[in-house]
């Protein structure tokens, strides 16, 4: 999408074009998802893959009860990450907070555009696919629901940046990705959160709630910086 609209083919490196991308990415994934939903709803009752009104209050209140211990786990890493590289790292490590918190002037509706996407189609997307479907798949595999929440947790985490992941195994550098590898522990621990959730209230709901708060959060904080 944002090669179509003039921009770069790759990773963005404007706000516009990681708007259009964005939007592009997250609207085929969510009409994706969906469609898998609706068909998916026939065949697995009970899977918990529906929404209702009352997962928006219990979303937002697990946010709030784990969102110290995401915090404090964030502080954490950026201690250790600080202590490895000998560098203070970036309280601000994702690719699209650090553009949004650098917007200036006609950027400003761009930036709306891509403040929206993460707080509210990504987080549907991803939900769909992480918890809906893979959590479920493990689940349906393993018949360990913990196992099935740490699995999709740690699968949730490594994507978001796979290349920095696979440097620091291998000793070859970080590749790249949308996030920081600092940040992937507390990635990791708001998926377990999530997944626990997901698990708990047999609501696919629910966790994506708690994914939009958190998205949220972290795009307030990093306009707050900017």
């Amino acid at each position: 999408a944002g090669a179509t609209a003039g921009g770069p083919v790759g990773v963005p490196t404007d706000v516009r074009s990681a708007a259009l991308a964005t939007l592009g990415m997250a609207g085929l994934g969510l009409r994706a998802g969906l469609l898998f939903l609706r068909f998916m709803r026939r065949t697995a009752t009970g899977a918990g893959l529906g929404f209702r009104w009352i997962d928006v209050p219990v979303g937002l209140g697990l946010l709030l009860l784990v969102y110290p211990v995401l915090h404090g786990i964030g502080i954490a890493s950026n201690a250790v990450a600080h202590a490895v590289t000998g560098e203070a790292p970036d309280q601000v490590a994702h690719r699209t907070l650090e553009m949004l918190r650098e917007v200036r002037g006609a950027e400003a509706a761009w930036a709306v555009v891509l403040g929206a996407c993460a707080v509210l189609l990504i987080p549907a997307a991803e939900e769909i696919v992480f918890r809906g479907f893979a959590q479920s798949a493990v689940l349906r595999l393993t018949r360990r629901a913990w196992l099935s929440v740490l699995v999709t947790s740690a699968f949730f985490a490594f994507v978001h940046a796979p290349g920095a992941v696979i440097g620091a195994i291998t000793g070859q550098g970080g590749g790249d990705g949308p996030v920081q590898l600092q940040a992937l522990p507390t990635l990791w621990a708001l998926g377990v959160a999530m997944g626990a959730a997901y698990e708990r209230t047999r609501s696919l709901g629910v966790p994506i709630v708690m994914h939009m708060g958190f998205n949220a959060l972290n795009v307030g904080l990093a306009l707050g910086t900017g």
